[in-house]
Order: C-alpha cells, then sequence, then structure tokens
C-alpha cells in the first residue's frame, strides 16, 4: 500500500478482512520500489505515505477469528504519524519519521501489537541478520519525534526455560534531533527479551512512569541517537521516570565464555545496560545486572545525574557499575556484587544530595528461588556446582583501580564507555560526600569459588558512613577514598573516615579499616588485619570479640597465600599494599596503629567475650 503521487496523502485505518487456513501474509506500507522483507529492519527506505490510521486484521464474519491477524507479519514506513493501532502477528518493522523541517510527523499514537513468538511466521528469514535471526515477534521501531503508544510483544504458547516460544522486542528507536518528546508509552516483552532502545528525548514524565518489562532481559536502556557501529553514540541530557522489570522468567539458556567452559547463567534474565545523561527517576527490579567477561565496553547502570530510583537486583551484579552523580534511594543486591557503586558528584545548592548514597545491602536479602525464577526453582538457581559457590558479598576484580588524577573530570572517570574487568572498571563502593547504611555479607576475592583470585580488593570508600556492617571482611579496605600526596608521600591524616557505627564479624589479614570518630566500633570474631585510628578519645571503646593477630580464621580464604596486586609504586594510599609503610600480606599481621601522640585515651578490648584461652596482640604506635 503506498501513495503513488509522492507522500502527501494520508490513510484512515486500514481494516484487513478475512480468515487464513495456514497461508501467511505480508502487509507492506512503503513505496512500490522496494521490498521491506529483503532488507535489513533498520535500513532507511521510500516511505509510501503521510499519515496512516492504523493497521488491523479482521473476520467481519466472526470477531473471535484471530486466524488472519495471526499469519501477517507487517512493514510500514511512512513520514508523518500513526495515529490509529497496529495489530499483528509479527511486526517486522515500524518507521513513523519527522519531516526535514522537524515541523511534523514522527509520532506513534496508537498502540503497536505482535501476537506471535520470534519466527512462528518465517521459519527461515532470508537474508541472515543479527536483528533477522531470530526473526523477532517485533523487529524494529522506529519514530521521529515520540512513541505514545504500548509496544507489546505476546506468545500465546510462551513456556519459561523454553526460548523457542519466546516473543522478543528488537529495537525500540525514537530521534535522531534531541528535539524529540521521546517515549511515554509502555514496551513490553513479558513473555521474551527486550535488546535495545534508543531514545534522544525523555523516557516517562514525572507524573506518569513507563514500563519496561521483559521475561528474559533486558540488553539496554540508553538516551543517545541510535548507535549501529561499534563506537556509541554521545549520551544526551535526558531524563528517565521508569518501571524497569528484567528477569521476569528467565530462560535458563547455558553461557559459553571462550567458547570452552560453560559458566552459570549469571547473566539470565540481566539488565546489561541503562545509561543517561540526566536523572534516572522510578523503580528498577532485575532478576541480575550482568554482562560477560572479556573486552566490553562499559556496563550497568551509568547515570550522569541522579539515581532517584531504588534497584532490587535478586541475584548478581556482576562486571557493571551504578554510577551516579547521587544515589538517593536504597540498592539492594542479593547475593553478590563484582564491580562498583559511585556517587561521585561534589554537593551545591542546587543538588545538595550529591556525593551520597543512601542505603547498600548485599549478599542479605536473597529472596527463595520462586520469587526470583518463578514456582518450583529451587533456593539457589540450579546453574552448576560453581554456581552455587558465588560467595554472598563484595568481590574484587582483575585490575587496577581506576585514576585519581586530578585533570580527569569525575564524569569522564566514572562514565567512560570503555570497560576493564569485563564490563566493569574498578571494585569499589565510593561516596564522596556520605554513605548512609552499607551492610556486607562479606568482603572476598573469590569469584566463585573454586577459582582463580580476583587480586584487586574490594574497597568502600567516603569521608563518612553512618553505619557499616560487615558480615566476613576477608580482604578489602575501609577508608575516606582521598588520594592525595605530600610530595609522593601519602597524607596519612587524611585518610580515615568518619563511622557512627561500625559493626564487623571478623578482619582476616588482608583487611584493614580506616576510621574515626566512632563510639563503639565493634569485632565480633578475631581481627587479623589493621585497624588505623587517628586517635581513640576518652569514652571511645574498639571492642574485639576474640583474639588479635590469630592468624587465618576469618571467612574461607582469609590466608596469606591470597594474591594481593600492589598497584603503582608511585601511589602509596590504602588503595594499595602501602610499600613505603612495609605492608604485605602474611599471618603476622593483626595491628592496631594510632597516629597521633598519646592518641591512645579510650579502651581496646580484646577477647571481649572471654572465651579465649590465648590472647595475641600487638600495639603499633605511640607509646601510652
Amino acid at each position: 500500500m503506498f501513495d503513488a503521487t509522492g507522500v502527501d496523502e494520508d490513510a484512515p485505518a486500514i481494516v484487513i478482512e478475512g480468515s487464513s487456513s495456514g497461508a501467511r501474509i505480508r502487509v507492506q506500507v512503503a513505496a512500490s520500489s522496494v521490498d521491506a522483507f529483503s532488507q535489513e529492519p533498520g535500513t532507511f527506505f521510500t516511505v509510501g505515505l503521510r499519515h496512516l490510521g492504523g493497521l488491523t486484521f479482521l473476520n467481519p464474519n466472526n470477531s473471535s477469528d484471530t486466524s488472519l491477524r495471526d499469519r501477517a507479519i507487517v512493514a510500514i514506513a511512512i513520514q508523518g504519524d500513526i495515529t490509529g493501532n497496529v495489530d499483528a502477528a509479527q511486526v517486522y518493522r515500524v518507521d513513523a519519521l519527522r519531516d526535514s523541517n522537524d515541523t511534523f510527523g514522527g509520532r506513534i499514537l496508537g498502540n503497536i501489537t505482535a501476537h506471535q513468538a520470534n519466527e512462528s511466521v518465517l521459519a527461515n528469514p532470508e537474508p541472515p541478520s543479527s536483528l533477522r535471526v531470530p526473526f523477532r515477534s517485533i523487529s524494529y521501531l522506529r519514530a521521529g519525534h515520540s512513541v505514545s503508544g504500548t509496544i507489546t510483544a505476546l506468545s500465546p504458547g510462551f513456556t519459561q526455560g523454553d526460548s523457542a516460544t519466546y516473543a522478543d522486542i528488537g529495537r525500540i528507536v525514537v530521534g535522531p534531533a534531541e528535539s524529540a518528546t521521546g517515549i511515554t508509552g509502555d514496551i513490553l516483552a513479558e513473555k521474551g527479551r527486550i535488546f535495545s532502545i534508543f531514545s534522544t528525548g525523555d523516557i516517562g514524565t514525572d507524573t506518569d512512569e513507563v514500563k519496561i518489562w521483559a521475561a528474559d532481559g533486558i540488553d539496554e536502556i540508553r538516551i543517545a541517537v541510535e548507535t549501529t557501529g561499534t563506537d556509541p553514540n554521545p549520551t544526551l541530557e535526558q531524563d528517565l521516570f521508569v518501571n524497569v522489570k528484567s528477569g521476569i522468567a528467565p530462560s535458563y539458556t547455558p553461557i559459553l565464555e571462550n567458547n570452552t567452559n560453560e559458566f552459570p547463567q549469571q547473566e539470565d534474565g540481566s539488565l546489561r545496560l541503562l545509561r543517561t545523561g540526566g536523572d534516572l527517576n522510578g523503580e528498577l527490579r532485575l532478576t541480575n545486572l550482568a554482562t560477560a567477561s572479556g573486552g566490553t565496553p562499559h556496563s550497568g547502570i551509568l547515570v550522569k545525574g541522579d539515581i532517584n530510583a531504588p534497584i532490587t537486583i535478586d541475584y548478581v551484579m556482576n562486571y557493571c557499575d551504578i554510577v551516579g552523580r547521587a544515589i538517593t534511594e536504597p540498592i539492594v543486591i542479593g547475593r553478590q556484587l563484582k564491580g562498583s557503586i559511585v556517587a561521585y558528584g561534589t554537593p551545591s545548592t542546587a543538588d545538595p544530595d550529591a556525593g551520597t548514597i543512601q542505603s547498600i545491602e548485599i549478599g542479605l536479602n536473597e529472596p527463595l528461588g520462586s520469587t526470583i525464577f518463578g514456582a518450583g526453582a529451587p533456593v539457589i538457581p540450579p546453574y552448576t556446582e560453581e554456581g552455587n559457590n558465588y560467595l554472598a558479598g563484595f568481590v574484587g576484580i582483575v585490575g587496577f583501580p581506576v585514576s585519581m588524577d586530578t585533570a580527569i573530570t569525575d564524569e569522564a572517570r566514572w562514565l567512560r564507555t570503555n570497560g576493564g574487568d569485563g564490563g566493569t572498571i574498578d571494585s569499589v563502593i565510593r561516596a564522596e560526600q556520605r554513605i548512609g547504611t552499607l551492610r556486607i555479607a562479606a568482603t572476598t576475592q573469590l569469584h566463585p569459588t573454586p577459582a582463580p583470585f580476583k587480586c584487586s580488593r574490594p574497597r568502600v570508600e567516603s569521608s563518612r558512613i553512618d553505619t557499616l556492617d560487615i558480615g566476613s571482611m576477608e580482604v578489602g579496605v575501609v577508608w575516606s577514598g582521598q588520594v592525595d600526596f605530600d610530595n609522593g608521600a601519602d597524607i596519612v591524616a587524611n585518610n580515615y573516615a568518619s563511622i557512627g557505627v561500625l559493626e564487623v564479624q571478623c578482619v582476616g589479614t588482608g583487611a584493614d579499616l580506616w576510621f574515626m570518630e566512632c563510639p563503639n566500633a565493634h569485632i565480633d570474631d578475631n581481627m587479623n588485619g589493621e585497624l588505623h585510628l587517628p586517635e581513640l578519645l576518652d569514652g571511645q571503646i574498639v571492642k574485639i570479640g576474640k583474639e588479635l593477630g590469630a592468624g587465618d580464621t576469618c571467612g574461607l580464604n582469609s590466608s596469606a597465600s591470597l594474591c594481593f596486586f600492589q598497584g603503582p609504586t608511585f601511589e602509596e594510599s590504602p588503595r594499595w599494599l602501602r610499600a613505603a609503610a612495609n605492608e604485605e600480606v602474611n599471618s603476622s599481621r593483626g595491628r592496631i596503629f594510632i597516629l597521633q601522640p598519646l592518641g591512645l585515651q579510650g579502651q581496646i578490648i580484646i577477647n571481649a567475650d572471654t572465651n579465649q584461652s590465648t590472647i595475641y596482640w600487638t600495639f603499633d604506635g605511640w607509646p601510652i
């Protein structure tokens, strides 16, 4: 169907009547000179009309007969608006382009619904294409200005775990003009996967959140001009108001890495990337926030503005980062974090919360499998023996901490496009101003067990932490995060984090705590690492439940044999083992350092639970 005289004519709602006993039907609204079904879904070609009132299929003699609709695949290219619904078995492509002067058109106002699963109409499409194999329920949708209708991919025969029954959405694009209104309609693949969403305008409004829901995960949601090559386009400063659910019904698809080893499905049902230059508002519920290891781009939730949305990750955050100017709502990770969570901003009158993380919980609230993966699933998903050994807590990575060179802007430092260890660039929880509450089951180098160690230890960095609660602190460091030097020497006085409440189950030989102003610091079990304080004032207490310097008695792997990245010799900060201070990981650790002369005025209580017959202790500092 097309306008033979050009693209000045409109078409009202088109209804194709009849029924089908098996033969499929292709419907193309485009210029007669092109065959939309033989080209890549995103290829531009000559449009056929200006405005279109919709496209549906109907049996006039039996309204319940959907046989014709369920065998129809459609391709539409217009330069105007789609004002009514498009209803078909599959949607190969829909283009509603804006005019070249950016004055009219480019709006999808009606609902776009596909009623059949991937590849149910065209079993072997030609030519092969990354967007066409398998043939998606909805392969491609592009609007030059806005999408306000609901986009839905359905599968009547959907079975969880059977990817052949899934109904996917391939790519949604709004733009490329930055004047585009954006997306206000929901995008629903509750029986499949969403691959890409690009918008140069906002997604949602402050009064109407957009639902972006997918059964088997979401690859990317980006505020940017569509990227078709390997180099991403710049992120634009538009806001998101979204309700994201990724992994409603994961497929249990095996993951192969390096074409040799089968890894557990830590990526199953995951969101890989959400990126915007504005604020993120709404709510996110994800089975995993994850990408593969290897040379992948920077992945995760990367926000130049504030993150004003609670984020719940049921299982793991793997090779990904969460970065925002401020993180004003809770983050809950059910099992494990391998990556970073960073609030990089500097407080201002306009944004007093910049540089603040409200709360984080890791490894403490893993829900039952039936909550994550549906009825009948076990408590821990049936991945592999190694997968069941993914330790609850915060794990290190392979690589060095990010450069804190002051010549690098915070945006360039934390929101870069290239990854490091997989899609992550560091292993740090960092807030430039304050962390409210931080609760972690463990800090470790193991990912998973048994496996090679991740030798860059996990770090917590903030000048102020209201409440810190860590279970087994096998390795890692808690400190202010202030990287500064005097003629190359670490300015030790700036290393201490002000901590209101400090509770740690045990401290291993590869772990350090730098803190001050804490009324009652409690180590429940053994303290085999290092405690650093500027002073311990009268009335302040450090209580160690059992032994100081007892060696390998914290967590599964706290022994001196742990690998440990030494780091560049020029940086003598707590991020590394400080060579100038002769720091090393060995069984002789278990030390307490007091910086100030006569700085020990409070109490250090060792063997506080009085259950140990042998007391090990060492005090390195000023004499009392």
